[in-house]
């Protein structure tokens, strides 16, 4: 399991420093634990794995593959979200063809309802 702790995070782009910040631990305790100078408890395994979602299994055996082995988190999905929230078909057709305006014209949009809605300040933010 110490390799495979390496290697996430390897994987992960981390230093020894930068991945025990995410853990909440010191470089010397991920140095310790890569090293297999310390055991592993149970509650660190679930925390790399949540943090870095990794498979559970595949951190304590190894198996499944040579390389970490990753949950898939659940996706976002606008249309269950927006049917979750009560719109409908036309409202989350209005919402698909807004993301597919020039940024531009997105700009221009929510500078318009900024101004009616909000005052008279420009939209900031990146619409891209």
């Amino acid at each position: 399991m110490n390799e495979r702790i390496r290697m996430v995070r390897e994987a992960a782009g981390l230093s020894q420093t930068a991945f025990g910040a995410r853990l909440g631990v010191s470089r010397d305790v991920v140095n310790n634990l890569e090293r297999g100078r310390v055991d592993i408890k149970d509650h660190f395994v679930k925390l790399i794995c949540a943090e870095f979602q990794v498979d559970e299994n595949w951190l304590r055996t190894g198996e499944g593959g040579e390389g970490p082995i990753y949950n898939e988190g659940e996706a976002f999905s606008l249309d269950r979200w927006a049917k979750e929230h009560g719109a409908t078909e036309l409202e989350l057709e209005i919402v698909k063809v807004y993301f597919e305006l020039d940024p531009a014209i997105r700009r221009a949009v929510m500078d318009h309802f900024k101004a009616h809605f909000g005052g008279s300040e420009a939209v900031s933010e990146n619409a891209e």
